[in-house]
């Protein structure tokens, strides 16, 4: 945690700054790496008390910001850079009437498998595998036999690979659109904090459906007697997304659960447990069908596959000699 002194003995510290006779009430400061070099274009995302949504401003080439006309009291700040490992849910004090100084530090990015790993993405992935698996074999025990795909061995994989990859582009390239019109609805002053659910579950889904849904699909096309089963593949595969996305909420990402009840602590918003309640459901949801059409899409490729392999092809006559 990053906080302004704020204490009267610390009075010098701030910069008084008047705007048509009005003293403006504020932060400065700049965001420099571990060296002490200015990071110019940084984006810093903040929220604090009279606001009802997030605004985010970037800093100049010398790396300094300005938030000017801000409400007295405490604001978190999201720091983010190119090549640089984010800072989460800062907390500033801004005092009444000065200008609060400050100075953040990033530090360089960790490598590409560290980044899953705070993600969740690997827990993500062990658990959908682990759930479909025990699935797939409780329900073995149940389903009648439905016999295998009479598909090579090595084209199930990538058809079930690919699937998920394609599912995964569809949800990136709508999910803006449709959790921005959920936000919009939710964002007037009588529901509270109800909009910041759609703003932190379109994050967690987009990264599921690019990162998790190709790992459903190979699962499933590979499970035994699932693959030619639509309603097998459905199931097995929505267990499998929605254990992605209870690991994916759960993980300290800018996106999780942890970093929206941080942001809520500091805004004096009504609703923030049915927030949270609503940030699950739609996560767990939408992960679930996320997986099911991932399944679907699956069942339907290996299918056509396979009816292509039983159905007879045109004889050829045999070339002259």
């Amino acid at each position: 945690m990053c906080a302004v002194r704020s204490a009267e003995a610390q009075r010098s510290d701030f910069t008084l700054t008047v705007v048509e006779g009005i003293p403006t009430t504020g932060l400065h400061g700049q965001v420099v790496d571990l060296d002490g070099a200015p990071i110019g274009g940084a984006s810093l995302t903040y929220i604090g008390p009279g606001m009802v949504a997030r605004e985010t401003v970037l800093t100049d080439v010398d790396g300094g910001f300005e938030l000017r006309r801000l409400e007295p009291g405490t604001y978190v700040i999201t720091v983010s850079a190119e090549e640089y490992r984010p800072r989460h849910d800062l907390t500033f004090t801004v005092v009444a009437g000065a200008m609060s100084p400050t100075e953040i530090k990033l530090a360089k990015a960790p490598g590409f498998f560290a980044s899953l790993l705070r993600a969740g993405f690997p827990q993500g992935w062990v658990a959908a595998l682990l759930t479909m698996l025990l699935v797939a074999r409780l329900g073995r025990r149940r389903w009648a036999p439905d016999g295998e795909p009479d598909v090579r061995l090595g084209v199930r994989p990538f058809v079930g690979a690919s699937a998920g990859v394609l599912v995964g582009i569809l949800v990136a390239l709508t999910a803006p659109a449709v959790f921005g019109l959920i936000t919009e609805s939710l964002l007037p002053p009588e529901h509270g904090s109800l909009g910041w659910a759609p703003q932190f579950a379109k994050s967690s889904i987009i990264s599921i459906a690019a990162l998790g849904a190709p790992l459903i699909g190979l699962v499933v096309s590979n499970a035994p007697g699932v693959a030619l089963s639509p309603r097998r593949s459905v199931i097995v595969a929505g267990c499998g997304g929605v254990a992605t996305g209870v690991t994916v909420f759960l993980s300290p990402t800018a996106s999780g659960l942890g970093a929206l009840r941080n942001n809520l602590r500091f805004v004096d918003l009504p609703g923030t447990a049915r927030t949270e309640s609503l940030y699950i459901a739609m996560v767990v949801v939408c992960s679930g069908l996320i997986g099911m059409l991932v399944g679907l899409c699956v069942s339907y490729a290996v299918s056509f596959l396979h009816n292509r392999r039983l159905t007879p092809g045109i004889a050829t006559a045999p070339p002259s000699t």
